[in-house]
């Protein structure tokens, strides 16, 4: 049995709880809600869809991000010390 991570969400028709099988980043066995997953997992999230629940709806996880994350960093001006 291979090691992943799950993403936990509710069906965007019924509400019922589901979980989606991700196989990038850690693979620890940890379990994420869909509102706060790492970059590394959710870039995996669509792995196996479209996904099916109980209910008949399928759907897949939109805003899946890249391998290539970049930020946008502000820049502080460094306070000067008093000796200066």
């Amino acid at each position: 049995m291979g090691c992943y991570d799950m993403i936990r969400t509710k069906c965007p028709v019924c509400g019922r709880t589901l979980t989606a099988q991700s196989k990038s980043g850690g693979c620890t066995l940890r379990e994420y809600d869909f509102t706060e997953v790492p970059v590394s997992v959710a870039s995996d999230a669509n792995r196996h869809a479209p996904f099916e629940c109980e209910c008949g709806s399928k759907w897949i996880f939109g805003n899946i991000p890249t391998e290539e994350v970049y930020v946008c960093l502000s820049l502080l001006k460094f306070p000067e010390s008093e000796d200066d």
